[in-house]
């Protein structure tokens, strides 16, 4: 019997290995309509397994967009006379958010569950929140014209329950994450300015809101602000812009890191995959009204083990990540339309090597089609690149459509999504390369659909090598 068991379990382990399934990658735009700068602030994984984005579209309203793990839009809205800083998912299935002096709750489709503004505790602006293990929330940021310190707690439905204010020494300061400790208390990390640099600031908080320590942490280590706090117990890493700290329970530095990055980038987000490997995402805004955004894989030694640019127009922020749970990455932000010159909310979805789709789609005529055509691949037969072109008319009121181009190849067979974003009207150009990083695709016939509002056709096109 134990020898039956043995065979079944190893035939088990077979079929696991043999049908695991690949990564799903892919990259998307998604436009909040009022051809305005959309500003993508945070992401999260919500409990049924998708994702949240949130941010601002149209500069004073906030804007949620919920998506599946192939980045598909399952709902989109927009709110007037508020925005959002940053958001959390919560375990019932919606999320929270805060901006301002506000913390918002919304349920799994969206709705606003209850949404207060605390201005009576001359709050300048809350960064980031956190549900608790007792129900309630804690949101932190700035206070009395982003001169102090502030946390702040409130209970399942939103009433206030405590807060603490701390004008501190340093420039501008402020906490900018949040996270409950190993004893269910609270601990913050932030940030200080000097004349001449930034430093991490943290504070331990009591379920009460009694002070335990504030201190600054890293001090002249030039790494700067604190920017998230990782649980790795019995520690806390916190991300900073150059490297990264860790810290004991009573806020005393165990190492203190900078990490492998370009000149001129910084540090805007991290987490780590493994204890001993993790992920970043570096922006450089040295250049006025330009952003480029590079993301890294780095373990603790200091090895960089990957690394990828994402090229997609003159200015791309991504600022948050996300670890699924099957070893993808999803890094969210914002990025310029490849036809406008406004911000649309930006989310990328890269395998564990940061392998992505080719970000190689671009308008290439200023006349608005009249009807929908996808072309014929040229070259065809190809050797290992080639050029696709479609047409995206306008169709009654809609001035945007969800776009999706898929490679299959002769057995049907997903080999990779092209296109999958929101595209004005226009005609555009997408290039796919059959070689190179990840991707070194056979010899043989190959197929592309496309697929744009209730228009779908497909294609075939021969690689040759």
């Amino acid at each position: 019997m134990k020898k039956i068991f043995y065979i079944l379990a190893i035939f088990n382990l077979i079929l696991l290995t043999c049908y695991a399934q690949p990564s799903i990658i892919w990259n998307r735009l998604y436009d909040g309509g009022f051809y305005q700068d959309d500003i993508g602030n945070g992401i999260c994984r919500t409990t049924d397994g998708n994702y949240l984005l949130g941010g601002n579209a149209d500069f004073n309203r906030a804007m949620f967009i919920k998506i599946d793990q192939y980045g598909n839009i399952i709902w989109q809205k927009i709110y007037d006379n508020n925005w959002c800083q940053d958001i959390a998912a919560t375990s019932d299935g919606g999320a929270v958010f805060v901006a301002g002096g506000l913390i918002s709750k919304l349920n799994s489709t969206g709705d606003t569950t209850w949404g207060y503004y605390y201005s009576v505790y001359n709050i300048s602006s809350l960064y980031d929140v956190i549900q608790c293990t007792d129900g309630g929330y804690v949101a932190c940021g700035s206070a009395n014209s982003y001169n102090s310190l502030f946390i702040m707690k409130v209970d399942s439905g939103g009433k206030f329950i405590w807060q603490q204010t701390l004008p501190s020494p340093g420039l501008h300061p402020g906490f900018v994450a949040v996270s409950e400790t190993y004893s269910n208390d609270y601990i913050a990390a932030g940030r200080k300015y000097a004349i001449n640099y930034r430093e991490s600031v943290m504070g331990r908080f009591g379920i009460n809101g009694d002070i335990i320590w504030v201190k600054s942490i890293g001090e002249g280590d030039s790494l700067g602000s604190g920017i998230r706090i990782i649980k790795q117990s019995p520690y806390y890493t916190v991300p900073c812009q150059g490297g990264y700290i860790k810290v004991d329970d009573s806020g005393e530095v165990i190492t203190a890191k900078r990490v492998q990055i370009d000149f001129n980038y910084g540090i805007v987000d991290m987490q780590f995959i493994t204890n001993d490997k993790f992920v970043m995402v570096t922006n450089n805004l040295a250049l006025p009204g330009k952003c480029s955004t590079k993301v890294y894989i780095e373990d603790t030694l200091g090895n960089i083990l990957s690394t990828q640019e994402v090229l997609l127009s003159d200015f791309v922020r991504l600022n948050k990540i996300v670890l699924t749970n099957s070893g993808d990455i999803i890094f969210g932000g914002d990025a310029a339309r490849y036809d406008t010159s406004s911000l649309d909310f930006y989310a990328l979805r890269c395998d564990s090597n940061l392998n992505f789709p080719p970000i190689g789609i671009k308008r290439i005529s200023e006349t608005i089609p009249d009807k929908f055509i996808l072309c014929q691949n040229y070259p065809n037969p190809f050797n290992p690149t080639t050029k696709i072109k479609f047409d995206i008319p306008p169709v009654g009121q809609r001035h945007a459509f969800d776009v999706r181009m898929i490679i299959y190849d002769v057995l049907g067979r997903e080999v990779t999504v092209l296109v999958n974003q929101q595209l004005s009207p226009g005609t555009y150009e997408v290039e796919w390369s059959a070689v190179g990083g990840a991707s070194n695709y056979p010899s043989g016939v190959y197929f592309y659909m496309l697929e744009a509002g209730d228009f779908v056709e497909t294609r075939k096109m021969v690689l040759i090598k």
